[in-house]
């Protein structure tokens, strides 16, 4: 498996486990949107694997 494609897989893992975190703590969001909860946890997967891909290209190059 290709290290984007991994990377995929733990940015889809980690929202799943942001939404579902939000959902077990009855979370009230600003806008009651239907995928509020979904696009906040995504956004925050996204930001938390760009931050993990700029940090083993670090470690790479180390």
């Amino acid at each position: 498996m290709s290290p984007r494609t991994r990377l995929l897989l733990l940015t889809v893992t980690i929202a799943l486990i942001l939404t579902l975190i939000m959902e077990l703590l009855n979370m009230e969001m600003f806008v009651e949107l239907f995928y509020t909860r979904a696009l906040i946890a995504t956004a925050i997967a996204i930001a938390i694997s760009i931050a993990l891909e700029r940090m083993a290209k670090r470690i790479r190059h180390n």
